[in-house]
């Protein structure tokens, strides 16, 4: 009596393991996805609430905001991100003004600011914010699944927001968002 596969059994088995990871690669994707976005948005939240807590505790203006040189504000959300502080309140670091904080987002992710001008946002000493607030919106592929937004108020109050009506995707206002980039 010999051991092992025929042919015909090693490549029915093959076939049945390509068909079954074909079945799964896209979902994996889908994961992947969701996972970047999700992982944006703790980051966001770090950086923002970082930059509210340091203009408290520094008694001067913080600035949060992207930046493509390291040392002026882009307002293209896709460039590194920096946290500083900005006593004089005019988006650029300046000598003697520490920067605190960089972050690069995923290369996977698309923003949209609301307003679309938003190119900042700054805290007042006292944490609210200086008079630049709005929404971060984000999603990554193209996938509304992945769709997320983070809000900061007048106040300085961060709040990501919850999928309200369960339908899988986070609402994001009553305008309609698209993941489109």
């Amino acid at each position: 009596m010999e051991r092992g596969f025929t042919l015909v059994e090693l490549l029915v088995t093959i076939t049945l393991l390509a068909l079954l990871l074909a079945l799964a690669v896209p979902g994996l994707s889908g994961m992947a996805e969701r996972q970047a976005s999700d992982s944006t948005q703790a980051n966001i939240r770090r950086l923002l609430s970082a930059g509210r807590e340091a203009a408290i505790q520094q008694n001067a203006v913080t600035t949060v905001c992207p930046s493509r040189d390291g040392s002026q504000c882009s307002g293209n959300w896709q460039d590194t991100w920096l946290v500083f502080s900005d006593p004089n309140g005019n988006r650029t670091v300046d000598s003697g003004e520490a920067i605190l904080l960089r972050w690069q987002p995923d290369a996977r992710v698309r923003f949209v600011s609301r307003p679309a001008t938003l190119q900042a946002i700054q805290w007042s000493p006292s944490g609210i914010t200086a008079g630049t607030f709005g929404s971060l919106i984000w999603c990554a592929g193209g996938a509304k699944q992945t769709l997320r937004q983070v809000s900061v108020t007048l106040q300085g109050r961060i709040r990501a927001i919850q999928d309200t009506d369960g339908d899988g995707i986070r609402d994001v206002s009553l305008i309609p968002a698209t993941c489109a980039g």
